[in-house]
């Protein structure tokens, strides 16, 4: 009797555990990534933004070809430039952003940079949200379709990041 109980207890503590494994597993990373932090290096300022409040903000479009896509995109999102502005600071005054994103890549992308490209953080794809799937829910990208502005695949695509969670601006 006592070798059954002592067993029972060892295959609900066995359910317990693998149920809070497969809880964790299958709770959507896309919950984390629904917030961007725009942080400052140099103060406490910290602007926290859900997508519907990326939104409200601009209703910005591009369409466009991705180094991932076969065909043109519509995005709709913000160019980053106006991101910055409504923290509360301008493209000119800062030395560069830092970009991070839910999977620890990172990228720095200086002021010039800034200015000379038209950087827009996407969270729109053909008027629906991105999931993780599709490098979203936000994801950096430039219109790849204005040659005038040299943005071609091969010298940019270091600077476009996916799944991206904050965004630090760098004084």
């Amino acid at each position: 009797m006592v070798k059954a109980i002592a067993r029972e207890c060892i295959l609900s503590k066995n359910k317990a555990i693998t149920l809070i494994l497969f809880a964790i597993l299958s709770f959507p990373l896309s919950v984390f990534a629904s917030v961007l932090s725009v942080v400052t290096n140099t103060s406490d300022n910290v602007s926290v933004y859900s997508i519907e409040d990326l939104d409200r903000l601009a209703d910005d479009q591009i369409e466009t070809m991705t180094p991932w896509t076969k065909q043109k995109d519509l995005y709709d999102g913000i160019y980053l430039n106006q991101l910055i502005a409504e923290a509360g600071y301008q493209v000119g005054d800062i030395q560069s952003i830092r970009v991070y994103a839910l999977n620890d890549y990172e990228i720095e992308i200086p002021q010039q940079t800034l200015i000379s490209k038209a950087y827009f953080l996407a969270f729109y794809k053909n008027g629906r949200k991105m999931p993780l799937r599709q490098k979203g829910p936000l994801t950096i990208i430039l219109d790849f379709s204005d040659e005038e502005k040299g943005n071609n695949l091969l010298d940019i695509t270091y600077d476009l990041v996916w799944f991206v969670n904050k965004i630090e601006i760098i004084k």
